[in-house]
């Protein structure tokens, strides 16, 4: 089933390995199930990560500028550990050395995510602004995707 939520989107695989695909719009619904299942996984992660880099934009455009090393590390990355059957695809700002600061107390922490959950929350922002335009392309380039991949077939 797939799932969309909190700018990932998920697919997995019912109990006989059909991969079910729910976008919303029955039409690209019915002709990704036609697909065979690496083929649909393969259009699924490809529109995915085009719609993620709208998002990504935003939190480079919406994030504090300072030394602009957090700028330059907002990644858009396939989430490594997750279920058998699913993709997920995430924006997020990858542990440059450069980013960690020293407390007081000598802890180092990961700054970028203290300035977002104390400060200035430039991620969720950027969710906020961008996420349906995101959501948008994501449809568009999977109605892209599937026609390619059948015309192939």
């Amino acid at each position: 089933m797939a799932n969309v939520h909190g700018g990932r989107y998920t697919i997995g695989g019912g109990s006989k390995g059909n991969v079910l695909i729910v976008t919303g719009i029955p039409e690209i619904d019915r002709r990704l199930k036609m697909l065979p299942g690496r083929i649909q996984k393969k259009v699924l992660r490809q529109s995915m990560r085009k719609g993620m880099k709208v998002m990504a934009s935003e939190v480079k455009r919406q994030v504090p500028f300072a030394s602009g090393l957090t700028r330059k590390n907002v990644k858009v990355r396939a989430v490594k550990k997750r279920k058998r059957g699913q993709i997920e695809i995430e924006v997020k700002i990858s542990g440059d050395p450069g980013l960690y600061r020293t407390m007081k107390s000598g802890e180092k922490v990961f700054y970028p995510a203290i300035v977002e959950y104390k400060h200035n929350p430039f991620m969720r922002r950027s969710f906020t602004a961008r996420g349906e335009a995101a959501r948008q392309v994501t449809i568009a380039a999977i109605a892209q995707g599937v026609e390619i991949e059948a015309s192939k077939a």
